[in-house]
């Protein structure tokens, strides 16, 4: 279908979604989120690369931020036509329409190869405001979240994106943006944090959540290596009720019970066992809807051997074989295990991970992705197996 079809429907519009710095994650999130929500979403164009997406979705969905950790922002395009002077008009038409007592801040992206400054435009675009008081908020690349939230942007309707891909130009105007100050309080502001043993960011959390596709809000969402709760607490603000945690050490059930208590989960929502992950399918009595979980990682050791790595490898195999054997048989059809393992680099820079064999256990494995910071001894590869 041609963008230009899919704009003569009333029914549908063209969304675009800002993706987060591991752009292939990101981007799943937001396939795989739709598709939980029951959506029937169109990509419009291949733009992984360029940090952003453009999908048709119908016009009585309205995505929520808040559910999606890996978006920055997201917002509604029309479909413009090509060349300078005519963008300057449709962002002219746009910005004109949102003056309030003759007042105008706005932010202003052009996404063509990269994100940067829309200089080539601005000087004209000022001149023909020139009868409003206009704040214009310069950036030579994406403006943060917390800027746009601060001059009231969204509100205001007056963040503006314009993506060229090709010959099919399109002027949006973000709906949302990220509230990065939220996934901090939901992070630093819990009660009990042991850094010690490694934390899940609440945005990966979401992402992973997402990932595993889960549409019955009342399906059990497992985490068996449940640490201090990151996963149950993102799943319970994402509108699940059905949520189990365990984990072998006594000390992350206690933090993991504090923290759910202190993010008000009512107590008939979740349920946490001490146990070791290898058992953790014989205190299930029914059917498990997702397994979404980051274990162990094992040390966080700098500069170790390719012996040493394989291990640590060795360790963390028997452990997760073990859970996985243990939750494939009550996993529900095209139930998921959404799950972080961890790649290592030797001295010689060769990677290794943990092995798992899923081949008799009824699971098929899909397209894994990376989450990674520079300067990390350890990168998050999350592979995702699917119950057939």
């Amino acid at each position: 279908m041609r963008p230009q079809d899919i704009t003569k429907h009333s029914e549908r519009q063209v969304c675009f979604f800002i993706l987060g710095r591991e752009k292939e994650l990101c981007a799943q999130e937001v396939h795989s989120y739709l598709t939980r929500q029951g959506v029937d979403f169109v990509v419009l164009h291949d733009t992984t690369s360029l940090g952003y997406l453009l999908l048709s979705i119908p016009t009585e969905f309205t995505p929520h931020i808040e559910h999606v950790g890996g978006t920055i922002k997201w917002g509604v395009a029309t479909l413009g036509q090509s060349g300078k002077s005519q963008i300057k008009k449709d962002v002219l038409r746009i910005l004109t329409s949102c003056v309030v007592d003759d007042n105008l801040t706005f932010g202003l992206t052009l996404w063509d190869k990269a994100p940067k400054a829309s200089d080539f435009m601005m000087r004209d675009i000022k001149k023909d405001l020139s009868d409003y008081s206009v704040r214009f908020l310069p950036s030579s690349k994406l403006i943060s979240s917390r800027t746009l939230r601060k001059n009231k942007l969204i509100e205001s309707s007056t963040d503006i994106s314009v993506f060229i891909h090709g010959d099919n130009v399109y002027i949006g105007q973000t709906k949302e943006v990220q509230d990065v100050d939220a996934y901090t309080a939901r992070d630093v502001g819990r009660p009990d944090r042991p850094l010690s043993t490694g934390i899940m960011p609440p945005k990966l959390a979401q992402m992973m959540i997402n990932l595993a596709q889960v549409n019955n809000f009342h399906a059990l969402l497992l985490d068996p290596f449940c640490g201090s709760g990151t996963v149950l607490q993102e799943a319970h603000l994402m509108g699940y009720k059905n949520l189990m945690g365990s984990d072998a050490d006594h000390k992350a059930i206690d933090y993991t019970s504090k923290n759910l208590a202190w993010f008000k989960i009512p107590p008939e929502d979740f349920k946490l066992s001490q146990c070791d992950a290898r058992k953790i399918g014989e205190k299930i009595p029914g059917t498990i809807g997702a397994v979404v979980t980051e274990p162990y990682l094992g040390p966080h050791r700098e500069h170790a051997d390719s012996y040493e790595i394989a291990r640590i490898n060795d360790e963390l195999s028997s452990v997760y074989q073990g859970m996985i054997n243990s939750v494939s048989t009550k996993l529900i059809p095209h139930g998921r295990i959404v799950m972080v393992f961890p790649r290592r680099s030797d001295t010689n820079r060769h990677t290794s991970m943990p092995f798992v064999n899923t081949k008799n256990l009824g699971l098929i494995e899909l397209p894994s992705f990376i989450h990674y910071r520079e300067g990390q001894n350890i990168a998050r590869v999350i592979r995702i197996f699917e119950k057939v």
